[in-house]
């Protein structure tokens, strides 16, 4: 029987943080009610990978990128939290999204594209978030929700060294599969209007 762990929205990053470390090096499962998003699984886990820069977040997302997603992606690059996001969407991101994003940094698209990488691939039908740093490497496969879907989820999470084996061998596969599918952008100068949404402010440590 595998121990499977509850984990609450208002509390997730305690109770995740607490069991990838209990169980450091190997694979753990985590249910919850549907309720815990994209955002607080990265609030959950992003220190554990790094206290200090530079950290790096590879996201596999197989629904069409929300604009709740798009928005806190673009705070943590604006922010520095994330030095480099490696994206793996079914739908490649059109021109329009590109810029929609760099807006949300406060960047030009030339320099989004400095601290993201590309990939799409139509058949793509798991999600899967890594975030690496100096402290280690953790990974959650699951759904990466933009709202709560009130729908019992279960998750596999696990956390540890980026040289442990069982790390390499639950990093290869998405890591091989994005390298294959990686596309460049050919940007546009059609300007956008301000995406929804307060641009991201730099002293605002909430995510």
């Amino acid at each position: 029987m595998v121990n499977v762990t509850m984990i609450e929205p208002c509390c997730a990053e305690r109770q995740a943080g607490s069991w990838l470390r209990e169980n450091k090096g190997h694979a753990v499962m985590l249910q919850t009610q549907g309720d815990v998003t994209l955002k607080k699984w990265m609030q959950a886990v992003m220190l554990m990978a790094g206290a200090l820069r530079p950290r790096t977040l590879t996201l596999a997302i197989s629904e069409p990128m929300a604009k709740d997603t798009e928005a806190v992606l673009a705070k943590h690059l604006a922010l520095g939290w994330v030095e480099h996001l490696t994206l793996l969407t079914r739908e490649a991101l059109t021109a329009e999204d590109v810029q929609r994003l760099a807006q949300r940094c406060e960047w030009t698209p030339e320099q989004l594209l400095e601290h993201v990488t590309l990939a799409s691939d139509e058949t793509y039908r798991s999600d899967v978030m890594i975030f690496a740093g100096q402290d280690g490497t953790v990974v959650i496969q699951g759904p990466m929700v933009a709202k709560p879907t009130k729908v019992l989820t279960l998750y596999a999470g696990l956390y540890g060294k980026q040289d442990a084996p069982a790390v390499k061998q639950a990093v290869a596969p998405v890591m091989a599969f994005i390298r294959a599918r990686k596309y460049d952008m050919e940007l546009t100068e059609t300007p956008l209007s301000s995406p929804e949404g307060e641009a991201p402010n730099e002293n605002n440590t909430d995510v």
